[in-house]
This record gives C-alpha cells, sequence and structure tokens, in this order.
C-alpha cells in the first residue's frame, strides 16, 4: 500500500523537528499524547549512543524514532497485509538513522544543488502538515481513509508535543528546523536525479505485451434488456425526470423488472471488443447521466454505468514498465553507495545495550 500524503508529510515534519530533541529539554508544559511524555521522559536521561564522522547520534533520537516505528506498527496491521508491514527493531532504526547521515553529508561534500522545485513542493506540504498539527485539524484532507485518519490522530498530537519541547515558536520552529530538513531532503533529490540520468532502461516486447495482459480495460455495469421500444421509454422517462439519485432509481426499476442478476462484467483489450450494444450505451449516454439506451437484434437495453476503467495503453505501458525499473535500479544504486560509504566511514556505537534495551519501552 502506498503511503497517503497527509501521514507522510506529518512524518517528515516529525522527523525534522526530532534534531532539536538531541539538544533541548522539555519546558514542564503538560503534553498531549502518552508518546509526548514518554519522549520528555527520554530526554531527561539523554546520551550518546553512536558516532558517525564525528556527529553524535542520541539515544533520545534513536527511542524516539522507535516509538514512531512501534505505534504505527500498531496501527498498521490492523488493515494491512504481513507483507506490507515494517516492525523494525531498534537497532534497524539506528542503521537507517546513520544511513541517512551518511548520505546527506555525501551529497553537501560532493556540491549537489537543492533541487528548487522538489524543494518547493515539499514546502508546500510541509507548511499544510505543520499548520494541521499546529491547529489540530486535518487541513489537507478531511476524507482519509480509515487508516490515514487514525495515523494522523495517533502522530499530530505527538509532533505537537515535539514542537512545545523546544521551546521555540511555532514560527521559529519551522523556519529554524524544518525548512534547514527540508533542504537537505531536496539536496538527496538531486543526487537521485543524478543516479537516475546514469541509468538506461528498455522495455522489452515480452514485458510489454505482458503487462498489457495484466491491465485490461474493465466495465461493470447493471442491464435491463425490454421487448419493446416502448417499454424502454417509460423506464428512460423514469430516469431522466426523477430528482432520486439514479443508482436508486434503478434498483426501483430492476426490482419492478424482477432482476435478479443485474451486476454485469466484461474485461476488454480494445472497445471493438465490446458486445455492440454495450458500446453503443456508452456512446449514447447523455452528459451528466451515468446510464445509456441500445438496441440490437430486436431487442432494447437500458443500461447503468457503475464504473468503467479502459485499458492500459502501449506507451503507458512502456511508461509504467521504465519507471518501475527505474526505480528498482536506482534503490539498488543507493544501496550500494551507503555500503561504500559505510566502508569508509567512522562509526563508532557507544552504547549498545541501551539500543538493545529500547525493546522493553512502549508507546
Amino acid at each position: 500500500m502506498k503511503k497517503k500524503l497527509v501521514v507522510s508529510i506529518v512524518l517528515l515534519v516529525l522527523g525534522v523537528s526530532l534534531a532539536l530533541i538531541a539538544y533541548t529539554s522539555a519546558k514542564g508544559i503538560g503534553f498531549l499524547s502518552p508518546i509526548g511524555s514518554k519522549i520528555s521522559e527520554i530526554k531527561s536521561n539523554d546520551k550518546i549512543i553512536a558516532k558517525v564522522n564525528g556527529k553524535p547520534i542520541y539515544y533520545s533520537e534513536i527511542a524516539t524514532w522507535y516509538l514512531f516505528k512501534k505505534a504505527g506498527y500498531e496501527i498498521e496491521k490492523k488493515y494491512l497485509p504481513d507483507s506490507l508491514l515494517e516492525n523494525s527493531d531498534p537497532m534497524n532504526v539506528l542503521n537507517e538513522h546513520i544511513d541517512s547521515i551518511l548520505l546527506f553529508q555525501y551529497a553537501k561534500e560532493k556540491g549537489y544543488e537543492v533541487d528548487k522545485a522538489y524543494y518547493e513542493e515539499l514546502l508546500k506540504s510541509a507548511k499544510d502538515s505543520f499548520n494541521s498539527i499546529v491547529s489540530g485539524k486535518f487541513s489537507p484532507d478531511e476524507n482519509l481513509d480509515p487508516l490515514s485518519k487514525e495515523e494522523s490522530e495517533k502522530f499530530m498530537p505527538i509532533a505537537k508535543d515535539i514542537i512545545i519541547q523546544t521551546g521555540l515558536s511555532y514560527e521559529e520552529c519551522f523556519n529554524k528546523i524544518v525548512v534547514p530538513g527540508l533542504e537537505e531532503s531536496a539536496r538527496l533529490q538531486t543526487l537521485k536525479k543524478d543516479i537516475m540520468d546514469s541509468i538506461n532502461v528498455v522495455s522489452s516486447p515480452e514485458e510489454i505485451r505482458s503487462y498489457l495482459q495484466k491491465y485490461p480495460g474493465n466495465i461493470l455495469f447493471e442491464q435491463i434488456v425490454y421487448d419493446t421500444r416502448e417499454e424502454l421509454g417509460k423506464d428512460k422517462e423514469l430516469f431522466e425526470s426523477s430528482p432520486h439519485p439514479e443508482s436508486e432509481m434503478l434498483e426501483k426499476i430492476l426490482t419492478l423488472h424482477n432482476n435478479e442478476n443485474p451486476y454485469k462484467s466484461i474485461k476488454f483489450n480494445t472497445l471493438s471488443e465490446l458486445p455492440s450494444y454495450l458500446k453503443n450505451a456508452m456512446d449514447n449516454s447523455k452528459q451528466g447521466f451515468y446510464f445509456g439506451i441500445s438496441e440490437e437484434k430486436g431487442k432494447y437495453y437500458l443500461i447503468y454505468f457503475m464504473k468503467i476503467s479502459m485499458p492500459v495503453t502501449h506507451d503507458e505501458a512502456v511508461s509504467k514498465i521504465k519507471q518501475d525499473k527505474l526505480r528498482n535500479a536506482v534503490d539498488e544504486k543507493i544501496g550500494q553507495l551507503k555500503a561504500d560509504l559505510r566502508r569508509s566511514a567512522k562509526i563508532e556505537i557507544v552504547d549498545k545495550k541501551a539500543i538493545e534495551d529500547l525493546t522493553n519501552i512502549n508507546p
């Protein structure tokens, strides 16, 4: 399952805000969430647990990220299959953090510029989410799916707790903490684009053919068949004149005609494969309505289109295959770069036991 924008940006704001936890303390203000209190407790016993090229990593940073991941896992396991769940242990969280530091350091040392377009996109989304955190209202999207809604309800108060603990005003926190983090992410995007430009991928005819077969068009519809034009005309008039929703009106008409199996689904690769009466009904459907009428071989059809998805085109298949291959190739090269950077980096684990003991804390 792909991650939703509101949640991914909330986590981005959280991640940038966490940078301050390494050297700030709570100001004695009441917390909105249990994790907020737990973070304050963690911060009161803070210490350096690792170093990367001399840069310290604090216990509070890793402990907080671990709490987020653990809390997110408890929510996601209610909605996602096991194959999509990520239940990282504390050492994995530390290693991910080390990799991020190494990549940021590398991008800066090599002189990669900030991707301005990507930065502006991040900045707008981050402002929306930051305002949502401060106000406690979901401004990006009121119609969240259940997983996104529960994650947002869980993480937004935590983010506000983190902002409170900095002791800064909301504006200062955003400008001093969030903005620099967005710039680093946008610099890393330039590095990724550079890697992407070095990769050449092609799609074979077999891959394209296989992709097209996987994603045919599909029409889900309900239909009533009439023996005379007059019968069709009466129901058509009901449809067009009724103040009720079309689906409600169709349900009444189906019941009237004792239609016991109204739902039909047809898969197709080209429109020419469709039965002519169905294609004609599509062509004859009126603007603002989801039903069409058709005549074929002495029969008359009133068809309500519930869902129409067109088949993937050749160009779309080529583009999607290229995107997938590029993403996999970039991930592979980034993974190799991380491994190379680790080999030449000076990484010191100062307190491994403190990291391992994080498994005993709960959000």
